[in-house]
């Protein structure tokens, strides 16, 4: 049978390991929010040049094409 001692330590030790895994999830969960934020900002200051560059071939089609 085990000292009350060892069994405090046993406790100690996996309360330690599963804060240190909940920590590492939460970061884990935080750096993939970031991610996915900054990727959407990048896409949404994309987005008006990409319109622009549409807009050009749409005029240049037209001003090419007298069928309209």
């Amino acid at each position: 049978m085990k000292r009350n001692g060892e069994r405090c330590t046993e406790l100690a030790e996996r309360e330690d390991q599963e804060r240190r895994e909940r920590q590492e999830r939460r970061e884990r969960q935080e750096r993939r929010e970031r991610q996915e934020r900054e990727r959407q900002a990048k896409g949404q200051a994309c987005g008006p040049v990409e319109r622009q560059v549409e807009e050009m071939y749409i005029d240049d089609y037209y001003e090419f094409n007298d069928d309209y």
